[in-house]
């Protein structure tokens, strides 16, 4: 019987699992159990009461887990959420040169230029400057870009096979 009451408890929803409890115990309790229900309940003395103090345990496990979980994705939401609004606030003003610009630290113009031309380097910037200063044929265009992208993947597969050669070596074969 126990184990039937728990698999009716697992098919309803958890918020809807204290008023279920209610009702079926206002059911199979007796009448003048059902008048007292507002005072404390001494500690269960029949099997019946054992079982329904079982089923109310389990129950309250179940809804204080799920609760637990939504509030912990809630809470977890809102943490990132808190984290992402101090990280704007301590971060530099945003205006439109913000994302073209490279911090001076200790008045080393030197070191910035570097990390600047770095910068301009890894996105190409010079690159596509140099090609867009003459036209370029469309079919010229497209030789050259399936060049590129052969020449990319070449080294890439080239990087691959050294770095099996070197772990083979690193075994001692």
């Amino acid at each position: 019987m126990l184990a039937r009451a728990f698999q009716r408890v697992a098919q309803i929803s958890p918020t809807t699992l204290p008023a279920v409890t209610l009702a079926a115990r206002s059911i199979f309790t007796p009448s003048y159990a059902r008048l007292n229900d507002a005072a404390p309940s001494p500690a269960p003395q029949t099997e019946t009461e054992k079982l329904w103090a079982a089923v109310d345990k389990e129950v309250l496990r179940a809804i204080s887990k799920t609760q637990k979980q939504t509030t912990s994705n809630e809470d977890q939401w809102r943490r990132l959420s808190m984290d992402a609004m101090e990280l704007l606030e301590r971060s530099p003003p945003h205006h439109p040169y913000f994302g073209r610009s490279v911090p001076v630290v200790d008045g080393d113009i030197g070191k910035s230029f570097a990390r600047l031309n770095a910068i301009l380097g890894r996105n190409k910037v010079h690159q596509q400057l140099r090609m867009s200063e003459r036209h370029e044929k469309k079919g010229v265009k497209r030789r050259r870009l399936e060049s590129e992208r052969w020449r990319r993947l070449f080294a890439h597969e080239v990087r691959k096979n050294v770095q099996l050669v070197t772990k083979i070596r690193n075994r001692g074969a």
